[in-house]
């Protein structure tokens, strides 16, 4: 704080200017006052006079700015807290201060001091009450001076902005503050106009809010809340109703209204009406919002003019969302009012109950439902009066003729819903359904109830049901199968109640299930079982029923089982299972089909049963998969017939007796009990499956080892029963796995059965199961859905014997998938490894050799891929055998093959075959290749030297002993003469061009592993090497030239600039050092005229960019060189008229290239990446115009302050030209890489030279354009003949190009075939 005390009031002494002043009039008193002679010449007077003084202090509002910028961010991040008085102290000195800040002319100033006095303003200061006038007077100056229309843009609206904030702190927090009624007009002005601002409505509110705190009452405040509220309701932004709302509750709340308050409440009654759908709910929410802050008996004096027009916005309002909004407003205030007034507003709704208008009814029902949520259960003293009105609503016979209305649904329908809904309201609310007193009138409603169950209207239906429900949880089932004690019977225990369909009414909770008694559980499965096979089943079949009743449409016993199941004790699950026993006594699909759905809901049920233990479980299981269970088996029923045959007599039948008359047809055949057995195995056999899955059964647990999966831990029984097991699986796999057979269930079936032989290690299987085995996995491979398993099983078995081989081999290259393609690939290879073939071995590697050719490229890609497996997996000693058998093959693919992938994988497959074989086998390899490099052909030369950089990539550095024989071979392919005369083919490229660009390519990877540039022993061979690349420069084919630029870039790579200039002491120069000078010049000349190419590719710019660089950075120590020298002169004086390689004159080569592409291409862009040295950024560029400039920005880095004035009026214009905003055709990218040139600049030379040469260059640029102009207007006048044509020709080309603009974006567009000589050919 003392810091930034002396900042702002500039108290240091070392900020002060008194000693400088003391030096002054010392100075002055020293001074002699001796009058100048009279024999010197006056000064010439300068022109324009004289010039301002500059004060000391026109800059120290710095300083002031940042003590006020460190107190505020004090302030803010909490570093003064109000509540300590140390720290009251502390900032107690800058209240002061501060004010006296507000009058200072710097905005920023007085922004940070009001900034600052938002925070003090909070502390309890002593200072502030002293200058309490001074700071209110401040504030509204700044207010009076710039908070005037228009004025608020900029940093005035920050001021502004800031001032209101310090003016709502004053006002609201600082008590002893008065505000005039002026001061008080004008700060609601203010708030007026910035209402309608978006700027300033916040700040605009919190004053408003200030105000109001005040509790000022005049009639400007009035008018402004006028608007406030009208605002509340017609603003656009939610937020804004919101902040209008609240503004308009305080007024209304905190000032003593009298009679206006109706005036205003009246107002947000009368918008339940207004048009807007957000008005209207900004009025209710305002409604609500006052009901819930208002007074008691306010409330009460209003309640009629609040419910009556709420109650018509209930009724006829269009908006759901609003209607909504409205019952819980009228809710709100039926909760607010006391009991008397709350009476008043009944006696209301009751009289429309009564009403003849449907709407009014309509209206009554849902203002009912309101007043028993409100009142609960002490709405149980209007029932006399509801349950008779809601009884004669309901009565069926007022819906029996109901037309329907255009929207589905009539005023009928309305009412019926709403009186269904309203009693349901009142069931819950009220206690009353087993009430004795009202059993009269509740009996008949229940069955009108009943009635309604087969309404039409789905929503009428719907509230039906859930009043079923209510009457059923009233009731537990024993008391309901249990007969009437009382003269007057309940509803529910009539025989109405078999009407009902019990499963789409009864509602049976998990909750009630789990409190009632285990032992009673029987009651439940009676229920469920009718629902499921008795006759309320029968009746849900017939489609009459159905579609009139939506709940008959559904059964809901299947999840009442579950739940059941989820809460049954162990005791009773024998008891839980015998009702489904019905599947003894029918042989009816449907109902066996029932049983096994209800079977699945049991089963999740069980396992989701905390209350059943593991061993439980696995004895129910057992019993059920067994049939063990005495209550399943039929033992009992064989006993009683065996008593009943043995009491029966031996006397033979009467002879007087009739026989009994034949029947028509055949005796039908007999049905077992046992049909549908199955059904409950099935049942155990899930259960067991699911035990197992969920993690019920541990293997870790020897009390779970004769329970767990049976197959995958060592289990004795499966050691004993291994064979039966082994045959059982063969039975079904005979019976099951056929032709055509597996579908469907069956088809699961199998699948369960090849999965059993995956998990079966110990078991051998003899020479008939292993080929029946294989025959099978043969047929599966074929099998989409079978494939897998199929895999699966050839890969698990190792045992030696017949194997169809042949199959998987086949399926690698044929087959369509890649997964299956792979799977039949690790088969093989598997095969291949693990087998003792010997020599079958050929035979097989022979066969992927052979579909090298396969006309399928998918085919050719899974043969390349199996070689590559096989040599990364085979021994070296086999590989060296096979090496040639797998060598030249893969060889004639490399040059034939038509795809590209196929190619690059043969590549990496010949590139494998070389690292695994031993160094004699890759040298008679190597020996091959020679022969094929002088071969008459030209195809074997292609190949020879896409071998030839295998072999370099394979051996690296070790390559070297093999110099001799192939530098002499590349160097007699690369000569240019043998490719003077070369005709185009038909693909825009001949072979001669593959050759060259292989040799090339080839040479590239030799240099890159070999270093041999600067070596001694080869520096002549090297040379005519060097002399080709460069002639190749200039080659029509692009490959061709991007590779010999990556070659004069490798050249590069090995020396130093420094390293060129140097003279060279040997006999024997090296290329690069043989007049180097005259070299470079004409490197780069051809290096640019390559910029020229429409067909300029990213990587060819890349290359060219690194390579100008280094001739830049030679031409820059050239320059240092010469300038430094005393005998420059006379050699630049002796070669005036030849070239000299400088940077002016690279730099001015770029220069024209970028003119020219700017003038001929504009639009034509290709972006490229190029590595800035020395920084660590990417630039996106275009194409010769990007190449240019980022060649420029490479060499403004490099060049320093010395040099680079005399290149930067050449380097200006361009970089001026594609900075500037108005050109059209300027790309973003090219745009900012050209500004980072343009800082680069301003940075090495300095602000004051960088803004001479920028400024005198724009205005060479500006004085040309206009000279252009002037000589236009000039030859219009003198030469009207030639202006018309020249501006007609500027039309037509205008034409022309909107013509070609249309065809791009027409949809069936000509396109136009380029022509052979300009297909990736420059000339």
């Amino acid at each position: 704080m003392i810091f930034t005390h002396g900042l702002i009031t500039q108290s240091f002494p070392q900020l002060s200017d008194k000693q400088s002043k003391q030096k002054k009039s010392e100075e002055k008193e020293t001074q002699s006052f001796r009058p100048p002679s009279c024999l010197l010449l006056p000064e010439e007077p300068k022109r324009g006079g004289d010039k301002p003084k500059l004060s000391k202090k026109t800059n120290i509002h710095v300083l002031v700015e940042f003590g006020l910028q460190l107190l505020c961010l004090c302030l803010k991040r909490g570093r003064l807290v109000a509540t300590e008085e140390n720290h009251c102290k502390l900032v107690d000195p800058f209240i002061t201060i501060l004010v006296d800040s507000l009058h200072s002319k710097h905005i920023r100033i007085n922004t940070l001091s009001l900034r600052c006095l938002c925070w003090l303003l909070k502390f309890k200061l002593p200072s502030v009450d002293d200058n309490i006038r001074k700071l209110a007077n401040g504030m509204f100056v700044i207010l009076k001076n710039y908070a005037s229309a228009g004025a608020s843009k900029g940093e005035n609206l920050e001021l502004i902005s800031m001032a209101f904030k310090a003016v709502t702190v004053l006002v609201r927090d600082v008590k002893i503050y008065k505000l005039n009624q002026t001061q008080l007009q004008v700060l609601l002005t203010f708030c007026e106009e910035d209402l309608y601002d978006y700027n300033r409505q916040s700040t605009a509110f919190s004053l408003l809010k200030a105000i109001l705190s005040r509790k000022l009452n005049v009639p400007e405040v009035l008018e402004l809340i006028k608007k406030v509220e009208g605002m509340s309701i017609t603003a656009d932004s939610p937020h804004v109703r919101r902040e209008c709302r609240q503004i308009a509750l305080q007024y209304i709340l905190e000032y003593p209204l009298g009679k206006l308050l109706d005036k205003h409440l009246e107002f947000y009654v009368t918008q339940l009406s207004y048009e807007m759908e957000m008005g209207r709910e900004s009025a209710l929410e305002m409604l609500a919002t006052i009901f819930s802050s208002f007074p008691q008996n306010i409330l009460n004096d209003h309640a009629g003019m609040f419910f009556i027009p709420m109650s018509a916005a209930l009724l006829n309002d269009e908006s759901t969302k609003c209607r909504k909004l409205t019952a819980l407003a009228i809710k709100s205030l039926l909760q607010k009012i006391d009991h008397n007034s709350r009476k008043e507003l009944f006696n209301i709704t009751q009289r429309w109950f009564t009403d003849d208008k449907k709407n009014h009814q309509i209206l009554a029902a849902q203002l009912t439902g309101l007043f028993i949520e409100v009142e609960s259960t002490k709405f149980s003293h209007q029932l006399s009066v509801i349950l008779p009105l809601i009884q004669r609503q309901i009565d069926p016979g007022r819906y029996e003729e109901n037309p329907l209305s255009s929207d589905g649904e009539t005023e009928k329908d309305r009412l019926l819903f709403n009186c269904l809904n309203t009693l349901l309201k009142l069931l819950r609310e009220c206690d009353i359904i087993r009430d004795v007193k009202w059993t009269e009138e509740m009996n008949i409603i229940w069955e009108y109830v009943v009635s309604h169950l087969e309404y039409e209207h789905m929503w009428v239906r719907l509230a039906s049901c859930q009043l079923i429900g209510l009457l059923f949880a009233a009731w537990t089932p024993e008391e309901i199968l249990q007969p009437s004690s009382s003269a007057q019977g309940d509803f529910i225990k009539s025989d109405s109640i078999k009407k009902l369909d019990i499963p789409a009414t009864v509602t049976v909770s998990d909750r009630g299930i789990s409190q009632s008694n285990h032992q009673k559980h029987g009651v439940y499965y009676q229920v469920f079982h009718e629902d499921l096979f008795g006759q309320v089943a029968e009746e849900k079949e017939v489609a009459g029923v159905t579609s009139k009743l939506f709940d008959a449409r559904f059964i809901k016993s299947y999840d009442s089982y579950k739940i059941l199941a989820q809460v049954i004790s162990k005791e009773s699950l024998m008891a839980f299972i015998t009702p489904l026993k019905v599947l003894d006594t029918t042989h009816s699909h449907t109902i066996a089909r029932k049983v096994q759905e209800v079977l699945k809901k049991v089963v999740t049920g069980l396992l989701d049963n905390p209350g059943l233990d593991t061993e439980s479980l696995m004895i129910f299981t057992h019993g059920l998969i067994t049939q063990s269970f005495p209550q399943l088996s039929d033992k009992q029923s064989k006993r009683k017939k065996t008593e009943e045959k043995e009491t029966q007599s031996f006397r033979p039948p009467s002879c007087l007796l009739l026989p009994e008359e034949p029947k028509r047809g055949e005796d039908k055949p007999k049905l077992s009990k046992k049909t549908n057995n199955h059904v409950l195995v099935e049942f155990g056999l899930q259960l067991l499956c699911l035990c197992l899955k969920r993690g019920r059964l541990v293997a870790t647990e020897e009390n779970h080892y004769a329970m767990c999966w049976l197959l995958k831990f060592k289990l004795p029984s499966v050691d004993d029963n291994i064979r039966k097991l082994a045959n059982g699986m063969f039975v079904i796999l005979k019976n099951y796995d056929l032709a055509g057979a597996s579908k469907g269930e069956n088809l699961e079936l199998i699948s369960m059965a090849f999965k059993y032989w995956l998990e079966i290690e110990d078991y051998k299987l003899n020479q008939t199961q292993l080929q029946v085995l294989l025959t099978f996995c043969e047929e599966d491979l074929y099998d989409y859905n079978r494939q897998s398993t199929a895999f699966s099983l050839l890969k698990t078995r190792k045992q030696r014997g017949y194997i169809t081989q042949s199959v998987g081999e086949g399926m690698s290259i044929t087959a369509d998938s890649p997964h299956v393609r792979r799977e039949c690939r690790q088969i093989a290879l598997q095969y291949i490894l693990e087998y003792p073939l010997g020599k079958l071995l050929d035979k097989h590697l022979e066969f992927y050799v052979t579909q090298l050719s396969y006309e399928m490229e998918m085919g050719r890609e899974s043969a390349l891929e199996m070689l590559a497996t096989i040599f990364s997996s085979f021994p070296q000693n086999i590989l060296n055998d096979h090496a040639g058998m797998f060598f030249i093959p893969m060889s004639a693919a490399l040059v034939n093959d038509e795809s590209t992938k196929c190619r690059k994988l043969t590549a990496l497959a010949i590139k494998s075959l070389l690292q695994k074989i031993d160094h004699n086998s890759r040298k008679e390899l190597f020996n091959i290749n020679q022969r094929w490099f002088t071969d008459d052909k030209i195809n074997h030369r292609i190949l020879a030297a896409q071998l030839t950089g295998l072999f370099i990539e394979v051996e690296s550095t070790k390559f070297s002993h093999h110099l001799s024989v192939i530098l002499p071979l590349i160097q007699q392919q690369i000569d240019p003469g043998r490719y003077e005369e070369n005709p185009l083919s038909s693909d825009g490229e001949t072979e001669k061009d593959r050759l060259l660009f292989n040799c090339l390519n080839t040479l590239l990877k030799l240099l890159r592993e070999c270093d041999i540039i600067r070596d001694v022993k080869w520096t002549e061979e090297m040379n005519i090497i060097w002399e080709y690349v460069v002639s190749h420069l200039g080659y029509e084919h692009m490959w061709v030239r991007l590779a010999s630029c990556q070659l004069i870039g490798q050249l590069f790579a090995a020396w130093t600039p420094e390293e060129i200039l140097q003279p060279s002491s040997s006999a024997q120069c090296d290329f690069i050092k043989m007049d180097s000078i005259k070299k470079l010049e004409s490197l780069a000349l051809d290096l640019i005229s390559q910029l020229q190419s429409q067909f300029l590719t990213e990587e060819l710019a890349n290359q060219i960019i690194k390579n100008m660089v280094f001739i830049a950075k030679v031409a820059k120590l050239l320059s240092d060189r010469e300038s430094s020298s005393d005998s420059g002169g006379k050699e630049n004086g002796g070669t005036k008229d030849k070239k000299c390689l400088s940077l002016q004159w690279l730099i001015k080569k770029m220069i024209r290239e970028a003119n020219h592409e700017a003038v001929n291409q504009p639009k034509t862009t290709i972006k490229v990446d190029i590595y800035v040295s020395f920084e660590l950024f990417m630039c996106l560029i275009v194409m010769c115009l990007s190449v240019c400039l980022s060649g420029l920005t490479f060499v403004s880095m490099d060049l320093g302050p010395q040099l680079l004035p005399t290149v930067v009026p050449v380097m200006m214009p361009a970089l001026q030209r594609e900075t500037n905003e108005n050109n059209p055709n300027t790309d973003l990218s090219l745009k900012r890489l050209a500004q980072e040139v343009l800082d680069i600049l301003k940075k090495i030379l300095g602000v004051e030279t960088y803004t001479q040469l920028f400024a005198k260059t724009h205005k060479e640029q500006f004085d040309r354009k206009e000279t252009r102009k002037r000589k236009d207007a000039v030859e219009a006048v003198s030469n009207p003949q030639y202006a018309a044509k020249k501006k007609m020709k500027k039309n037509l080309a205008k034409r022309e190009a909107k013509k070609r603009k249309i065809e791009e974006y027409r949809v069936s567009k000509k396109i136009k075939k380029r022509k052979i000589k300009d297909f990736a050919i420059t000339s």
